[in-house]
């Protein structure tokens, strides 16, 4: 008499292993296959940043476009409001910030502008009240001097490059003086309304032993004329 029980129960065994089985399988053939596109799209923890990539917010409206290069920033990063506004654009260069970024408050007017130099340092910072006047200024607005050579022979073509910060709401004017080591001006240049971030001067070398090279940057707020700051860089270039 106990042999069928002893049958009964191992079919309904049986049967309970088979539903297990398909069970597991499918699970099984997922899991694999979400490992498989984990690099590429679906697993956001595994997968390698390259190009444009984007948040959301809670509302669904677009918070944060990005662009990528083996998981590090490269390119713009532009932040928004969750109620599409413009909140913040920043460049980045391997990861680095690099040159201007711009900060707005939800209503659009200017917040704070910064300037980040070529190792991501915060060079000058621009603050505003709700007049979009600037209120607080910090730094140098002239990022960067670079040279095409720091030592260089009588005749050569020196070329200098002034990295500057160009807050928006600025009229700019920019000079260029160069002088001997006794302080005889060798060349003086300007140029106004800059509405790039970089100035290039090129330069015969003369006849000295040294000469010291100067620029002078001035911002003048739109909105308040009387508001006018200047700025100084400068560098010394020894003749071989």
């Amino acid at each position: 008499m106990t042999i069928p029980v002893v049958q009964k129960t191992g079919k309904r065994m049986i049967r309970l292993c088979k539903n297990l089985f398909f069970l597991i399988v499918p699970l099984l053939l997922i899991g694999c296959k979400n490992r498989e596109q984990g690099g590429v799209k679906n697993q956001e923890s595994k997968k390698t940043l390259n190009g444009i990539q984007k948040s959301f917010h809670s509302n669904g409206n677009v918070k944060t476009v990005a662009n990528f290069v083996n998981d590090t920033l490269n390119g713009e990063l532009t932040t928004y409001y969750d109620d599409g506004g413009l909140h913040r654009k920043q460049f980045y260069n391997k990861g680095i910030r690099l040159g201007s970024a711009l900060e707005l408050n939800r209503d659009s007017s200017l917040k704070r502008f910064d300037y980040f130099d070529s190792l991501g340092s915060l060079k000058y910072t621009r603050t505003y009240d709700s007049l979009n006047c600037a209120y607080v200024e910090q730094g140098n607005a002239i990022g960067e001097i670079f040279f095409s050579d720091d030592t260089c022979e009588v005749g050569d073509t020196l070329e200098l490059y002034f990295y500057l910060a160009i807050p928006p709401d600025c009229d700019v004017s920019f000079e260029v003086t160069t002088k001997s080591n006794s302080g005889t001006v060798l060349d003086r240049r300007d140029k106004t309304s800059i509405s790039i971030d970089r100035f290039d001067y090129l330069f015969i070398v003369p006849r000295v032993e040294r000469f010291s090279v100067e620029g002078i940057l001035k911002l003048q707020s739109r909105i308040d004329k009387k508001k006018v700051a200047h700025y100084a860089g400068h560098s010394v270039v020894v003749i071989n």
